[in-house]
C-alpha cells in the first residue's frame, strides 16, 4: 500500500500539514491537494493562515467554517505531532523521500529512476520475508 505523508520544515508546513489532514477527514483532500499545490508551486500563491486556507478550499468539497473546525481539532493536531515524530525518527531532510516498511528511507538524491528501483528491491525484500540477502543492482 501506499500512504502520503506531509513533512514539516518550518511553521507554514505545520499550516499545510495540518491542512491536509483536515482535508482528509473531511473526504476533500481528492478535490483539494493537486489545487493547493499548484496554487504554491505553480503560481506562488501563500497560505499564511488557516482562515487563508479555508477561504481557497470553500466551495470546493467542504465549507470553510467545516474547513476551521476540524483543522484546529485534536485529531488532526494528534495526525500532525505524529507526523512530526515519525520525520524525526526517518531522519527525513527532504522531499520527496519514500519510506518502505517503516524502517528503509529512500531519498531522491541519486534520480527518480535509482530510487524507484530501490524502492521496488526493499518491497521485494519484505515480501519475501526481510532476511533475503539483498539482491545484486
Amino acid at each position: 500500500s501506499f500512504r502520503r505523508t506531509p513533512v514539516v520544515f518550518s511553521p507554514v508546513w505545520i499550516l499545510l500539514a495540518q491542512t491536509y489532514y483536515a482535508l482528509e477527514s473531511l473526504g476533500a483532500l481528492e478535490q483539494n491537494h493537486t489545487r493547493i499545490f499548484r496554487a504554491i508551486h505553480d503560481n506562488g500563491r501563500q497560505f499564511l493562515s488557516p482562515e487563508m486556507i479555508a477561504d481557497y478550499v470553500d466551495g470546493n468539497g467542504v465549507a470553510k467554517e467545516e474547513f476551521l473546525r476540524v483543522f484546529n481539532s485534536p485529531a488532526v493536531r494528534k495526525k500532525v505531532t505524529e507526523s512530526e515524530n515519525d520525520q524525526r525518527i526517518m531522519q527525513i531532510v527532504s522531499v520527496p523521500t519514500l519510506v518502505v516498511a517503516d524502517k528503509y528511507v529512500v531519498n531522491m538524491d541519486v534520480g527518480r529512476k535509482r530510487s524507484l528501483e530501490i524502492v521496488n528491491l526493499l518491497i521485494a525484500k519484505e515480501q519475501a520475508g526481510g532476511d533475503e540477502a539483498e539482491p545484486a543492482g
